[in-house]
């Protein structure tokens, strides 16, 4: 049947596996096929959405390496991106940051950011609220994989005014954080696009003090603000799994030393995390934030909804976007725990049973898992006092992984099966040694 269907319908049933999140191994080699017996002939759109979709599952490796060679095309054939569309070329730029493909298609980013970045081209993908998150995402991405790559187009959007950031000033009434601040751009005032007008630092250079721009606010700002609200939506509902989660924290053994930790923010933020265990919700970390994360220790639990897995049964194998968060993650420094909210919920007792989240039988797992796994507070409660006075990267590194193994045990004990272990193709950088860690 496949062999059968045009380039177009096969593209048309890849990308409606990828909506579902099922994996198309099938149709990706039958695209793969089609390609080479007509000659290697599919267009900008079909290209773009057919990668686009690899980056959402796990990508054939035959079919990408055709994709980005097609995209290379482009730029061969069309220097100036005469012929290029917002709408492709913002979906191939996702894909790539997605695939991890920055560092080996820099030329291709480059050039496709110097399209996106035009004034009259990021106009119209402001215009698209869809395509507005991808592109903000994707240069994220960059910013963290070839930041000299990113400096040059961050700066171009900055100098672009924006009547539209301005004016969403005065509609939303809670702080966003601003592109400064999400990108972790070196400028010594982390602006916030809620405050007033006037001079604003432009992006430019990634050392040094950023330059003085035009006043009002740019296409970045913009582009942070569909961000922002987009993920602010996002938390306007908590879940009963986070609503647990926190509670749980707050009650095992590690929570009188995280609880003493500095807080970035001063002892009033600090003693507001009493009843997390030390834990803040939603902790914003650069473009993404942490469901649950503690930001002296850099200490983070994620709990990932069926939507960010793949439907393949028996696999933990995470959709493009979660992978992206977890990445971005993980190149701050965080350790982070996974956790399947369904296995958390089920956790759960009916209201007649038991009108508490935090229920009689959590509290007894709870109450097991903290004697199976004792801690030794008060020698750990001096080490932190010797850390917070003094700065020892060793120590704190030390600290910091013996309360990730003790954290992940206890839970992976409160909760059975929740615990997502074998994440390793989630790369981490050697020299940092820090990374997503998991229960072996």
């Amino acid at each position: 049947m496949l062999q059968r269907m045009t380039m177009v319908e096969l593209v048309d049933v890849m990308e409606a596996f990828g909506q579902q999140g099922c994996k198309g191994n099938a149709v990706a080699q039958a695209i793969a096929g089609r390609y080479r017996a007509n000659g290697g002939r599919i267009s900008r759109r079909n290209t773009a959405r057919a990668i686009q979709t690899l980056a959402m599952l796990e990508a054939d490796s035959e079919l990408l390496e055709l994709l980005i060679g097609e995209l290379e095309g482009w730029q061969v054939s069309d220097p100036d991106g005469s012929e290029l569309r917002p709408r492709p070329a913002v979906g191939a730029l996702w894909a790539l940051c997605a695939l991890q493909q920055v560092p080996r298609t820099a030329q291709l980013i480059d050039w496709l950011l110097s399209f996106l970045c035009r004034e009259s081209v990021v106009s119209l993908v402001l215009a698209t609220k869809s395509q507005a998150l991808l592109l903000f995402e994707s240069l994220c991405a960059v910013q963290t994989d070839a930041p000299a790559i990113a400096a040059r187009h961050l700066e171009a959007l900055s100098a672009v005014h924006s009547t539209v950031a301005e004016q969403v000033l005065f509609d939303v009434g809670a702080p966003l954080r601003g592109a400064a601040e999400l990108l972790a751009l070196p400028s010594s005032t982390h602006r916030q696009l809620h405050t007033g007008h006037g001079e604003e630092p432009a992006l430019g250079a990634l050392e040094g003090e950023l330059p003085s721009t035009m006043p009002g606010r740019s296409m970045l700002d913009e582009l942070a603000v569909h961000w922002e609200m987009h993920r602010h939506g996002k938390e306007r509902h908590l879940s009963k799994a986070k609503e647990l989660l926190g509670a749980v924290l707050a009650a095992l053994s590690c929570a009188p030393v995280l609880r003493k930790a500095a807080h970035p923010l001063g002892p009033a933020a600090g003693e507001a995390t009493r009843g997390t265990g030390g834990f803040e919700l939603q902790w914003p970390v650069g473009c993404y934030d942490v469901d649950w994360g503690h930001p002296f220790f850099r200490i983070g639990v994620l709990v990932l909804s069926p939507k960010d897995f793949l439907q393949d049964p028996g696999s933990t194998a995470l959709r493009a976007a979660a992978r992206l968060r977890l990445r971005q993650l993980e190149e701050r420094g965080w350790q982070l725990t996974l956790l399947r909210s369904s296995e958390v919920e089920s956790s759960l007792l009916p209201w007649q049973q038991d009108p508490q989240v935090f229920n009689h039988r959590l509290q007894a797992r709870v109450a097991r898992a903290n004697k199976m796994y004792p801690l030794e507070q008060r020698q750990l409660l001096r080490q932190l006092q010797q850390i917070s006075s003094e700065e020892r990267e060793e120590e704190w590194q030390g600290l910091q992984d013996l309360l990730v193994e003790q954290l992940q045990r206890q839970l992976d004990f409160v909760f059975p099966d929740a615990l997502l272990a074998g994440m390793s193709r989630i790369p981490a950088r050697a020299e940092k040694g820090r990374g997503v860690r998991s229960l072996q």
